[in-house]
């Protein structure tokens, strides 16, 4: 399974279509060039194109395009056509192209599943969707429209002109980002994120079911490039609605008489939200936790351009680099490597890469890294980066994509130890060790209430910082650890304080009465002095309290600890998967996927044996009974442990620990080939963004 091969193949097709061309692309598809195409945009550009720009800013720049460069316009699309359908006509209509090619990841027969699934796309394009027919298909129709509008822009700007109008639409599957060899990302999925709400979605409109339908679109294309017979097996009920979709679509596909089988693993994110919120010690989790993502859909990150160009303050301020690779041999090799390391032995990596360099470009060590034979800190590696870029030759140029990638993870090393991620660590570590002794909420409602900004409205730890690890602690404990209404509530006027600022006492305050419930342990005294400092809910109020911004306070609490409570719930029905925690277990957190993972090179049960499998096999109409678990199939249907081929994809993100984990596991039990992929990288701001909103004021 190469998706670089695969890659290398769509690009040599799409290549030339470029040629002299004004080429309008998608975000989602500039990641994808960005990561795939040798070289990233730069020498794509420098392959042909007259110019490249973002389609979605099209329209705003057609003033200045009135007589183009080229008379040849190509658009290159990730998503069903009729959405490009008002940018595509604005683009025609204001210049004069004899050209016109549309890319499109999707093919033709997925955009016209889509026209059958929301009847409104049909109406784009001059009601393209209902003018094929069965000697039209749905391309030929819009090709039909679009050719109607450059003949129009034609007579309008040359009105002399007598030769050929050509418009071609073809699928080209530019759909996934090769974050590592064997790690990808579907960059036009990047907003699907399973929902908490049990049960089937209302509506076809929705959007979580359109971003759903896209995905497995996206991965029924990707599963036809590489040319594999799959089987699906899933955990939880977005990815079972994508296995579902995939097959109703895909009975008469070409791949499905291959003789290259593969089992296809999708899970849930929202089953375990831990992986992403805690503070990992995976170099390339912190990476993606630590800076901003070029655009709030991207999967690539922005690095400050300081990290490699301190003398530059001009460009500085402006300008930044990036982890996408653009298949950069050495780059992916060591993010590979990266993949498996904590920041500690990614430390050592860094240093022995950067010696390389040094030694290979006979360069002087700046003075402080320089003297003796002992290991460098990250500072100096970081002055040894800053030598090799002020290097004017051209190992810089062709070297750049490595560079950055060193340089980024250099940064992340000062940034982490020159913040209190170690502290949160810790503190994730120790509330994991306590919950595993006592499975007692109350150390969960201690530690959060000592994170939260006290009377005084100081803390070590932002509002951020503690909302993290709320949401980490509730997607741990899940339904093994009980909240009462009490917990509930002392936590909620813990959050509103925070947010409304010191409360005041009342003049006549009451004694504190004596607990009744249980709740006088040793613990009880340290806790009532985190109380007392921002006041207990009973005896001080707010000056705040009955304003408008007291008002939108408690409706983001109530929505949020809604939320936290569906999150608790999420793994309430598995029977075998219900808990990531693992009292057992060294490292007392145990993640979902390693446990499948495990769970399926234990084989098969032994007939009699009970049901303890949650993961579910969805087969094909034909094949087997659906719609059990594979434990219970017997010798029904083919067990995951059987192939020698996988692909395991986290519905919602995947973060580069589980990929090592999976990887890890899989390579272990002898499968040959193993793809790790994902919506998204999942970190503790994608999840956020996905499931709540931020607190008022902030």
């Amino acid at each position: 399974m190469n998706l670089e091969a695969v890659s290398s193949d769509a690009w040599a097709r799409a290549v030339p279509i470029l040629k002299d061309a004004t080429v309008y692309i998608d975000n989602e598809a500039a990641q994808v060039v960005k990561w795939t195409h040798p070289g990233g945009a730069h020498q794509l550009l420098a392959l042909g194109p007259a110019s490249i720009r973002s389609l979605e800013s099209a329209v705003e720049d057609q003033g200045k395009l009135r007589l183009p460069k080229s008379t040849r316009v190509v658009f290159i699309v990730s998503k069903h056509l009729a959405l490009y359908e008002f940018v595509i006509r604005e683009v025609l209509l204001s210049c004069s192209y004899h050209e016109c090619f549309i890319i499109t990841s999707l093919p033709l027969h997925a955009q016209e599943v889509e026209l059958l699934q929301d009847t409104s796309l049909c109406e784009y394009f001059d009601n393209a969707g209902v003018q094929r027919s069965s000697t039209t298909d749905y391309f030929s129709a819009v090709e039909d429209v679009v050719y109607m509008w450059m003949t129009q822009s034609i007579n309008k700007f040359e009105p002399s002109f007598n030769g050929s109008v050509t418009i071609k639409i073809e699928h080209i599957p530019l759909l996934w980002a090769s974050i590592t060899s064997d790690v990808f990302v579907v960059p036009s999925a990047v907003e699907l994120f399973p929902t908490l709400k049990p049960g089937p979605l209302s509506s076809s409109a929705d959007a979580h079911e359109i971003n759903a339908r896209h995905f497995s679109h996206s991965l029924s294309t990707i599963l036809d490039s590489l040319n594999l017979r799959e089987e699906f097996y899933v955990l939880g009920e977005t990815s079972k609605r994508i296995a579902k979709s995939v097959i109703a679509n895909s009975s008469l596909a070409a791949r499905r008489s291959s003789d290259r089988n593969v089992a296809v693993i999708l899970i849930d994110r929202n089953l375990d939200l831990v992986s992403p919120m805690q503070h990992s010690e995976n170099i390339l989790d912190q990476l993606y936790q630590v800076f901003p993502r070029v655009t709030p859909c991207s999967v690539d990150i922005a690095i400050p351009a300081e990290q490699l160009l301190d003398d530059a303050p001009e460009l500085s301020d402006t300008a930044v680099f990036s982890l996408a690779h653009g298949m950069s041999v050495d780059s992916t090799g060591l993010l590979d490597e990266l993949t498996a390391l904590s920041q500690k032995e990614a430390l050592g990596l860094i240093r022995n890469r950067l010696m390389d360099i040094v030694q290979h470009q006979n360069l002087a060590l700046p003075n402080a890294a320089a003297k003796g034979t002992r290991a460098l800190t990250p500072t100096e590696l970081h002055a040894i980066l800053q030598t090799i870029m002020q290097q004017d030759n051209a190992f810089v140029y062709e070297n750049s994509a490595f560079l950055q990638t060193l340089a980024a993870a250099v940064a992340v090393i000062i940034k982490t130890r020159s913040s209190n991620w170690s502290d949160l660590l810790g503190i994730e570590k120790t509330t994991m060790l306590a919950l595993s002794e006592t499975m007692d909420s109350s150390v969960v409602i201690q530690q959060i209430a000592s994170m939260l900004p006290r009377g005084d409205g100081r803390s070590q730890f932002t509002l951020e910082d503690t909302l993290d690890f709320t949401i980490l602690v509730h997607a741990l404990v899940g339904s093994t650890v009980s909240f009462s209404a009490r917990d509930e509530q002392t936590l909620k006027e813990a959050f509103k304080r925070a947010l409304l600022g010191p409360a005041q006492p009342h003049a006549q305050a009451k004694p504190k009465q004596p607990s009744t419930d249980g709740w006088e342990t040793d613990w009880d005294v340290d806790f009532d002095s985190h109380l007392e400092s921002f006041g207990d809910s009973q005896e001080y109020e707010s000056p705040q309290r009955n304003s408008p911004q007291a008002a939108e306070v408690d409706r983001w609490i109530r929505d949020t600890f809604s939320t936290l409570k569906r999150i608790r719930a999420a793994r309430s029905e598995l029977k075998h998967f219900h808990s990531v925690l693992d009292p057992s277990s060294a490292e007392l957190y145990k993640p979902l996927v390693q446990q499948v993972m495990e769970t399926i090179f234990k084989g098969r049960p032994p007939p009699g044996q009970p049901d303890v499998s949650d993961l579910t096999h969805v087969p094909y109409p034909g094949s087997v009974i659906g719609g059990f678990s594979f434990s219970r199939l017997l010798g029904g249907a083919p067990h995951p442990s059987q192939f020698s081929s996988m692909i395991v994809v986290v519905v919602g993100g995947v973060t580069f620990a589980e990929a090592n984990l999976i990887r890890g596991i899989a390579l272990q039990n002898e499968v040959s080939s193993i793809l790790v992929g994902g919506t998204d990288i999942a970190t503790s701001r994608s999840v956020f963004s996905r499931l709540f909103t931020h607190p008022p004021g902030l």
